[in-house]
């Protein structure tokens, strides 16, 4: 930029943001200059009108500084020195790219494609920024993008009371339990209504149990009944969340389905349990 000989001339009279030094005097600033590929010595200058010098090279080039007073709260910059080859090679790490930086970046991108995998977005942060990252900057990255597009855990839990309402009035006679210990999560109960007609109606006495760990934030255990329908497939007709795979939250649920489908000495359900 100093080696631009008609910068100074085009613009000085245009110039918004000024280059200049910070040394305050009484209402003016002192522009300081240092070059240090030529062979002049460091001067300072002190003016109250702009005016400029001309330097000769070791090639004869005529190089044109300009000094000037700046008013006081203007920001500016100081150049102290100015070397115009540079040895450097180009890093491929950047402190600038945080995981907050990537959620926010690749969040629509992640909200398309939740399962991307943490070694894709690797790939693309290299492919579009030039820049290497850890798998592990993209596994936070993904969970900060998710959080601002889900909510967090607690969030979900505290909407369980009003979609336990919305199913009650959508859909009529299902049952919606839920077993709390003030301020804890125990314990919820789903059996939806067109679950049950469908398997009274269509499906044979079989209930098939099991349970299977949840891997969430407050983890847990899902608690399952199933049937065979008349193509041979899965057919789901309860579940439940519970905070272990014990006796007593397999009694409680075992119970809460006897309420719903009738007592076995009545309607001869048979149960399978791989215990």
């Amino acid at each position: 930029m100093l080696d631009d000989d008609n910068f100074y001339d085009d613009a000085v009279d245009t110039l918004e943001t000024s280059i200049g030094c910070g040394k305050k005097q009484k209402n003016n600033w002192e522009a300081d200059v240092q070059v240090e590929d030529m062979n002049m010595d460091e001067k300072q200058y002190n003016s109250d009108e702009l005016h400029s010098t001309s330097n000769f090279d070791e090639e004869g080039t005529t190089r044109r500084y300009k000094e000037f007073n700046i008013d006081i709260g203007e920001n500016t910059y100081q150049i102290k020195s100015y070397t115009p080859k540079h040895s450097c090679s180009k890093g491929f790490h950047n402190k600038n790219i945080t995981s907050t930086f990537l959620s926010q970046r690749y969040m629509s991108k992640i909200k398309d494609d939740p399962k991307i995998k943490k070694t894709t977005l690797q790939l693309e942060v290299h492919r579009k920024l030039g820049y290497e990252v850890s798998t592990y900057q993209c596994y936070k990255a993904k969970r900060k993008a998710q959080t601002l597009i889900e909510g967090t855990y607690a969030q979900q839990y505290e909407k369980l009371w009003e979609y336990c309402e919305e199913i009650r009035q959508t859909n009529n006679d299902s049952s919606m339990l839920m077993k709390v210990d003030p301020p804890h999560f125990q314990r919820f109960y789903v059996c939806l209504d067109a679950c049950k007609k469908g398997f009274t109606t269509g499906c044979r006495p079989l209930i098939g149990v099991d349970a299977c760990h949840l891997k969430g934030t407050f983890q847990g255990q899902l608690l399952v009944a199933v049937d065979i329908d008349a193509t041979d497939n899965k057919y789901p007709i309860a579940y439940a969340v519970a905070e272990l795979e014990s006796k007593d939250p397999w009694c409680w649920f075992l119970q809460l389905l006897i309420e719903d489908f009738g007592p076995v000495s009545e309607y001869s359900w048979t149960f399978i349990s791989d215990q």
